[in-house]
């Protein structure tokens, strides 16, 4: 399902209609990345635990610089892939395994103190 901006309109049951805007969070950026179709993309993901958040957990070192150029870091969470909400973790690695080109990830910054490598991660 594609990633909701803007300004939805609403009815309500007395006819009047009411209006929702939809943005993404504070701390959010859209980072912008390369994957060739014969390499890995060079970034682990982990489910968090307890939850359904999807983390950047590492960055492949022949990687880490372009990513950090880019804006993404270790700990962030990824909300989107082109547009694409990353509603679950098995989606998140299956839509970044299958991408080429230029990949759009929308991702939530994390705070600095909760940045830290996590085990059982999925190469992507």
């Amino acid at each position: 399902m594609p990633l909701p901006t803007g300004i939805l309109p609403f009815p309500t049951q007395t006819g009047n209609r009411f209006s929702i805007e939809i943005r993404p969070p504070a701390g959010a950026a859209l980072v912008r990345v390369a994957k060739h179709a014969s390499q890995p993309l060079g970034i682990t993901l982990k489910q968090n635990p307890g939850s359904m958040m999807v983390v950047v957990c590492e960055l492949k070192p022949e990687r880490a610089a372009e990513y950090h150029r880019a804006g993404l870091r270790v700990g962030d969470v990824l909300i989107a892939v082109n547009s694409v909400l990353c509603c679950s973790f098995a989606k998140a690695i299956k839509m970044l395994s299958a991408a080429q080109g230029t990949i759009e990830l929308r991702v939530l910054h994390a705070a600095a103190s909760a940045r830290a490598p996590m085990p059982n991660a999925s190469d992507v």
